[in-house]
């Protein structure tokens, strides 16, 4: 009960504040019936260029950057994510985290809704870290 209910503080933060975070502390939010989705771009993130959107289905929340998407492996240079969305790019391929720090940069991004520059991301302590040349799977959830 109690996992459950800090998810649900999680999820409702997140959706209230708006952020874009490497916080490896806190849990992915549990899938939903709804399908979620995200757009992900390889070229400029102001103006976006190159993009394309990815939906995921309740059954299926991981999207490995290999086969038709080997294209955006370590290459996402921004990210838009819509209303009620939360979105998660990994380091790893399968979307999974060890919650490790590792060249100023944590193994999971937690972003939620709305125009994310990967190039520039606060790392929480009042510095810019770059994104752009590390995502290899994303997972999206309803929130």
């Amino acid at each position: 009960m109690f996992k459950s209910l800090s998810r649900a503080v999680l999820i409702a933060v997140v959706a209230i504040s708006g952020f874009a975070s490497a916080n490896p502390a806190a849990p992915a939010p549990a899938n939903t019936a709804a399908s979620s989705k995200v757009e992900l771009c390889i070229g400029a993130a102001r103006p976006r260029a190159n993009c394309v959107e990815l939906e995921f289905a309740s059954e299926k929340r991981c999207a490995n950057f290999r086969g038709s998407y080997s294209y955006l492996l370590e290459n996402v240079k921004a990210a838009v994510v819509p209303k009620n969305v939360l979105c998660l790019l990994y380091q790893k391929f399968d979307c999974e985290a060890a919650g490790v720090k590792e060249g100023g940069k944590y193994d999971e991004l937690y972003l939620n809704e709305g125009p994310h520059d990967l190039t520039r991301i606060e790392d929480g302590d009042g510095r810019f870290v770059d994104y752009s040349d590390w995502a290899s799977s994303v997972a999206c959830y309803d929130v």
